[in-house]
């Protein structure tokens, strides 16, 4: 069931660029003892972005680990702030029927590359 969910928490950038995300995923998978073959995922990013999508976000071609996550409640909110150090805290609130969280995070980024804060 469809409902309106809001996230405020902290992420950490761990990798920017195409080759350096698919290299930090496949160490990850392979930190977890995981492999590829044999799976039904094409690529690293894919299986790490997919099957930990609770710790992992992909969004502007960066991929972020999810410190934290807690749920609160009201109306659509798209937010994150640079803390400068590598880290953003984020809040984000939307219908999961039209978005998703990875979703909300890079339209939040997006806001801020744009100057705006939500």
């Amino acid at each position: 069931m469809s409902e309106t969910v809001t996230y405020r928490g902290k992420l950490h950038k761990v990798a920017e660029g195409k080759e350096a995300i698919e290299s930090w995923c496949k160490e990850f998978i392979q930190y977890k003892g995981l492999c590829i073959e044999g799976s039904y995922h094409d690529d690293y990013t894919v299986m790490a972005t997919e099957d930990y999508y609770k710790d992992l976000v992909l969004a502007n071609d960066t991929l972020f680990k999810v410190l934290s996550k807690e749920n609160l409640e009201g109306d659509d909110i798209f937010q994150v702030k640079d803390l400068g150090n590598g880290e953003f805290e984020y809040l984000v609130q939307y219908y999961n029927g039209g978005c998703c969280f990875s979703e909300a995070i890079e339209y939040s980024l997006d806001k801020l590359k744009e100057g705006g804060n939500g």
